[in-house]
Order: C-alpha cells, then structure tokens, then sequence
C-alpha cells in the first residue's frame, strides 16, 4: 500500500508501507459490499505460485540466487503476478521471470526517449562471454525502454548470472 501526500508547493511525498501479516481480509467483508468487490479482484502472488511453474534445476538455480542475494540485509525480493524482483532502496535490480524449463533473468537498463536523448543514462553491461541479449520495447508514447535478457537453465549459470547482475546492483 502507498500512502500519498501532496503539500502546497506542488510537491509530492509518496511512502510505501508493506505488510507481513498473513492475516486473511475475510472477516471484515461481510456487510460490505465495497470490500467484498475490491478483494475478490485483488489477488496476491507467492513466491511458491511462481516455483511451481518450472523444473527442479530451475527451482535450485532460484534457490541460489535468492541465497545470495538476501545475504545482504538492504536487498528484498518484491513478489507480482508476472515476476519476482530483488530490489535495493526501492530500486528493481533484475526481474526474474520463472518459464517452465528455465529462469529468464532481465536487467532493466534504462529508457531512451523518443528524441533519442539521454542515451548516456543506458547502463552498459559487460558481458565476456555474450551470453545474454539486449531487448527493446517501445511504448506508446515514444519512450524505449532497453533490458538485458539472460537465460538461467540450472545452478551452473548462477555464478556468470550473477556477475551480470552485481553490475547494476553497484549502481544502485
């Protein structure tokens, strides 16, 4: 949940609060309507909906990394229908997309305008052995958003993975 403030000079204040109650919202929707529709459209993902999705090596490989990764006390992993990210100081490092025999990792970049400018703010990732891909999509507006897409198969590609990803952990 986000709390959002706006103060008179224009400026905005936005707070993320997280909960780690596993408390369910059923007993405070009988009655209320309102609260009956917003939960039954609102679905929380868990880590364990994505693992299912894919093979053993994968889970292991996942297993590895989020090890790693969690050893650090400032990183968390932030769990969506669609991925699971490890974030650092509300900063996505990578999104991890769990397929079904596989884990595709992507590194968010950075964006590029229509005009072509603030081409400099594109991170550059070294990448020796040329194992992972650049991907582009561009939105509606005109804005490319560049990822670095790397594929994950089992706990032998976690160390280069990692080396791939530790480079834009060090910008954050």
């Amino acid at each position: 949940m986000w709390e959002i403030q706006k103060y008179e000079d224009g400026f905005i204040s936005l707070e993320q609060h997280k909960s780690n109650s596993k408390e369910s919202i059923d007993k405070f929707t009988s009655g209320n309507q309102l609260i009956n529709t917003v939960s039954n459209v609102v679905t929380v993902s868990s880590e364990s909906d994505h693992t299912s999705k894919t093979n053993e090596a994968s889970v292991e490989a996942w297993e590895a990394i989020k090890e790693y990764y969690l050893a650090d006390n400032e990183i968390e992993l932030n769990v969506v229908q669609s991925y699971i990210s490890l974030k650092k100081k509300n900063t996505n490092i990578c999104y991890v997309i769990f397929q079904k025999t596989r884990l595709q990792v992507d590194i968010l970049l950075g964006y590029e305008k229509s005009e072509g400018k603030d081409k400099s703010k594109i991170l550059k990732i070294s990448d020796p052995e040329n194992k992972g891909k650049i991907h582009e999509r561009i939105f509606s507006n005109g804005v490319k958003e560049i990822l670095y897409r790397m594929i994950v198969n089992s706990v032998k590609d976690v160390d280069y993975m990692k080396l791939i990803v530790n480079q834009k952990l060090n910008t954050i």
